[in-house]
C-alpha cells in the first residue's frame, strides 16, 4: 500500500533512489533504508580501519560486495570451510 507520509523529495533523495530499488510501498522503501543503512556502516568501518582486510561471508555477500566502494573479499562458505579442516583432524 503507498504511504503518502514518506516525502517525495529531500536532499540526497536521487542519489539514494538510484543506488537501490525505486520502492512505491512503504515496504520496500524501508527495506531499501535499512541496506543503504547498512552499507554506510559497513563503508564507515572500512574508513576507519583502512589498513585491515574485510572479508564478506553468507548468502548475500556478493550482493553487499557489488554496493560497497572499496575492494573487499568474498568468502561464501567460510564457516564450512572451516568445519571440514576441523573435521579432517578428528576423521
Amino acid at each position: 500500500m503507498p504511504s503518502a507520509t514518506i516525502p517525495a523529495s529531500y536532499p540526497g533523495a536521487p542519489a539514494l533512489m538510484n543506488c537501490l530499488c525505486k520502492g512505491d510501498i512503504q515496504k520496500g522503501l524501508i527495506e531499501s533504508g535499512v541496506v543503504l543503512g547498512l552499507i554506510f556502516e559497513v563503508e564507515g568501518y572500512m574508513d576507519k580501519y583502512n589498513d585491515h582486510f574485510f572479508i564478506f561471508t553468507g548468502g548475500d555477500a556478493n550482493y553487499f560486495a557489488e554496493k560497497v566502494k572499496k575492494p573487499i573479499f568474498v568468502v561464501y562458505n567460510l564457516v564450512l570451510m572451516g568445519l571440514a579442516h576441523v573435521a579432517k583432524d578428528y576423521a
